[in-house]
């Protein structure tokens, strides 16, 4: 409330002081957007922006808009001159408008890419379906980190926010595919819904991928996934920064998730020197140990199977563009049409 009171507030005097200086070129403020018949007393921000939530309509491939989308979008437009314009030309070999280019036109090659299918992802599935042990979940959640496919828990560096003057790495709770752990443990019927067509997401796009009993895993992942959000923190626990501030040295960290060779994934993750982290939910990763160590490496390998092809699903075919697109965009954020 407040924020939308100051944002009101600040626009309100901008159109103010433009009119008293004669709205000379250059304010920056555009007044058809304002409300007359809303008081100033009552609501700065429908006053100064009624007129535009009145009259603009979110486009159909957009769950929101306003002028920082606007921007966005014309940036996104310039680039994509210059890149086409770079895909009609040829380039001398190495150079970076040869690789823009190439990789423009690769991506754009809808035709060849149907007719690759899942065998762009082959190599990263033949690193899943080598899957035979425990032992060898370390290794591979390393090189899912490595590729931004999601894990039961992520790292990210940023300012040590007890020592502002140097930076740390943080680690956080994070595995699951819906927005929230709500989605998972709620029982409204918009979540058992969603649910639903989590599941049946997972099967067809398994399914597109060829791997078996599409079903049986899809059911699997979800109870999986559940569980790592009954462990998780919710909103309101993840934004304590007192609460999310747990230094620990490497030693104890590792203990945490004893149930893996945690030094092996760090290792593999390109933190071998790594001996400080700050674990933002110390009791998810108790509970995650757990996790690891009671769940069937079978269903580890469905885990990861799904989290491959979705990751890469919009680089792929359009029946794995088109799955992907149904789920995240239109059923989860309710857009309506893809992107032109």
């Amino acid at each position: 409330m407040r924020r939308r009171l100051a944002a009101g507030l600040l626009l309100w005097i901008a159109g103010w002081s433009g009119s008293v200086m004669g709205d000379e070129p250059g304010s920056g403020v555009d007044r058809s957007n304002f409300d007359q018949q809303v008081s100033l007393a009552e609501d700065f921000y429908l006053r100064v922006n009624g007129g535009w939530l009145e009259r603009t309509e979110i486009p159909a491939d957009k769950s929101n808009f306003g002028s920082f989308t606007a921007l966005a979008d014309d940036a996104e437009a310039m680039l994509q001159q210059l890149v086409e314009q770079l895909a009609k030309q040829e380039h001398t070999a190495g150079s970076d408008e040869q690789k823009v280019a190439d990789l423009y036109r690769s991506f754009m090659d809808l035709e060849r890419l149907d007719a690759a299918g899942i065998e762009p992802l082959r190599p990263w599935l033949d690193q899943v379906t080598a899957l035979e042990s425990l032992e060898g979940l370390p290794a591979l959640m390393a090189v899912a980190a490595r590729d931004g496919i999601g894990n039961p828990m992520g790292f990210y560096v940023n300012q040590d926010a007890m020592r502002s003057d140097r930076y740390t790495i943080y680690v956080t709770q994070s595995g699951t595919t819906l927005p929230d752990r709500d989605y998972y443990l709620d029982a409204d019927p918009k979540f058992e819904a969603i649910r639903g067509k989590f599941v049946a997401y997972m099967r067809d796009l398994l399914t597109a991928a060829g791997y078996g009993d599409a079903q049986g895993a899809a059911e699997r992942i979800l109870a999986l996934e559940t569980r790592l959000a009954e462990a998780q923190w919710n909103k309101v626990e993840k934004r304590d920064p007192v609460k999310t501030y747990n230094a620990v040295d490497r030693a104890a960290f590792v203990q945490t998730l004893n149930s893996i060779d945690l030094n092996a994934m760090l290792t593999e993750a390109g933190l071998a020197e790594r001996q400080e982290f700050v674990v933002r939910q110390p009791s998810y990763f108790e509970k995650l140990n757990t996790i690891l160590a009671e769940t069937p490496v079978s269903t580890w390998r469905d885990y990861y199977t799904f989290r491959v092809v979705d990751a890469y699903a919009t680089a792929l075919g359009s029946q794995f563009d088109d799955l992907h697109f149904d789920f995240h965009d239109r059923t989860l954020s309710g857009v309506e049409s893809p992107k032109a």
